[in-house]
């Protein structure tokens, strides 16, 4: 049995029995720990008042034969500007939602960790193109994690992609295009994918975040963005993510 101290984030809260809970942190330097709060639920309880959804905090955790015990948390940012707003929580919780769905276990995951603080902070500062920075950061997740998506060749078959040529996003548990050859043009017309979507997604991939804030784009190029990366991202986890769709009813 061991103690340790790290910087998390609150990704997933579940009510237990007896007021205690299960929550899922996302720590700088362990990774993701799943642990548990006893009498968190208390009305009176201090840790219950700094567990919530995206809080960030420095959690004192003592690591036990069966589960990792949530021994202390102090409250570093609670994010409570990006709570008052039930879209951007729509936005915040879904990502939160895509990062538990991904992130391993107790596997050191630094680089995204603090990708995902610049992210909030850049979110934060800008009124704007708030669904392109999370779009940008759906790619940095598949690419983090090894489905950096294919945009130059087609999946099936390797040939380079040409302007012009016809193709839709693969949707078999893979990112990225299949060419002409590997599909009924008639029957997946409406699947079809055009050369400025794949120039986006490529600007998306390279730029920094901070790049993006100002970046002016036509809002019908979005939508189709966010349905290939939808079709992507459920496909790779095999499951219909219920924050997804939440996201799309408030907006």
């Amino acid at each position: 049995m061991k103690s340790f101290t790290d910087q998390g984030i609150v990704l997933k809260i579940i009510e237990l029995q007896e007021a205690s809970k299960l929550v899922a942190v996302w720590c700088k330097r362990f990774g993701k720990i799943i642990t548990i709060a006893k009498g968190a639920g208390k009305i009176l309880s201090r840790k219950g008042s700094s567990l919530d959804l995206l809080n960030l905090g420095k959690f004192s955790l003592h690591q036990g034969k069966t589960y990792t015990l949530i021994i202390e948390v102090e409250l570093q940012n609670d994010y409570h500007t990006l709570k008052e707003d039930l879209k951007n929580i729509s936005n915040i919780f879904y990502l939160l939602d895509l990062l538990n769905h991904f992130l391993p276990e107790e596997e050191k995951t630094t680089t995204l960790f603090e990708e995902f603080l610049n992210f909030l902070e850049l979110y934060l500062i800008t009124q704007k193109n708030h669904e392109l920075l999370i779009t940008a950061f759906e790619l940095k997740i598949l690419s983090y994690f090894g489905f950096e998506p294919l945009l130059d060749k087609c999946l099936y078959c390797q040939e380079q992609l040409q302007p012009g040529i016809p193709r839709i996003a693969a949707t078999a548990g893979q990112a990225g295009y299949l060419c002409y050859k590997h599909f009924s043009l008639k029957e997946y017309q409406q699947f079809l994918v055009s050369d400025t979507v794949i120039k986006l997604q490529k600007y998306l991939i390279n730029e920094p975040l901070s790049q993006i804030l100002n970046f002016a784009y036509d809002p019908k190029l979005w939508k189709r963005l966010r349905l290939v990366q939808k079709t992507w991202i459920e496909g790779i986890l095999e499951t219909h993510l219920k924050s997804n769709v939440f996201k799309d009813q408030i907006k």
